[in-house]
């Protein structure tokens, strides 16, 4: 498996910088699900370093709103990140992401629910465009209640299109379904 450092723009330089964040981000979901099958503790204790590099940057990216500027509902890996960082030793990095993801969830529930729509925005400058990548990381992440959970499993309806789901509400959208966030969803109604 490889560790995040592959994603990783001029490695070992003071400037370097994640080039592909979701893939960075998708990684460490990644990891954690081979971690829940094979609880391999020595392969990320030999990594570690690198892992808890890759969610401190992560976990920097958020903003001063409490969001994570990257792609907000990335909170669905904070908490399960800290299990990792709990089997690995690091107790101080499995409270300090634990605390984040509460924090982030927070955030989510305070800028991007619009009771008035009944679901996730996508982002806090377009409040009324709701989408497939919110759906699923609400769900997935424990960020939504079960009213929230009922209302935006009801509201796919309006994306359905086809074979799947449209990525977003915008208007301009009448076409775009993306196979990942589609995959994501998939999983999160399961």
């Amino acid at each position: 498996m490889p560790t995040p450092e592959v994603f990783l723009y001029d490695a070992g330089k003071a400037d370097a910088y994640y080039n592909f964040p979701d893939y960075v981000i998708l990684g460490l979901i990644g990891l954690e699900s081979y971690m829940d099958y094979y609880d391999d503790v020595a392969f990320v204790g030999a990594h570690w370093e690198e892992f808890t590099r890759a969610m401190t940057w992560l976990v920097n990216n958020q903003g001063s709103n409490g969001l994570i500027d990257l792609a907000k509902y990335q909170v669905v890996f904070l908490g399960t990140g800290a299990g990792m960082a709990s089997g690995a030793g690091d107790w101080e990095s499995a409270n300090a992401w634990i605390e984040v993801a509460g924090n982030v969830k927070t955030a989510i529930n305070e800028l991007l629910w619009n009771d008035t729509l009944g679901n996730y925005a996508l982002d806090v400058s377009t409040p009324e465009v709701y989408g497939v990548s919110a759906t699923a990381f609400a769900l997935t992440s424990g960020v939504a209640n079960e009213t929230q959970v009922k209302l935006i499993v009801d509201a796919l309806e309006g994306l359905l299109q086809g074979p799947g789901y449209l990525d977003s509400s915008d208007t301009d959208n009448t076409t775009h379904i993306s196979p990942n966030t589609n995959g994501f969803l998939l999983d999160a109604l399961l």
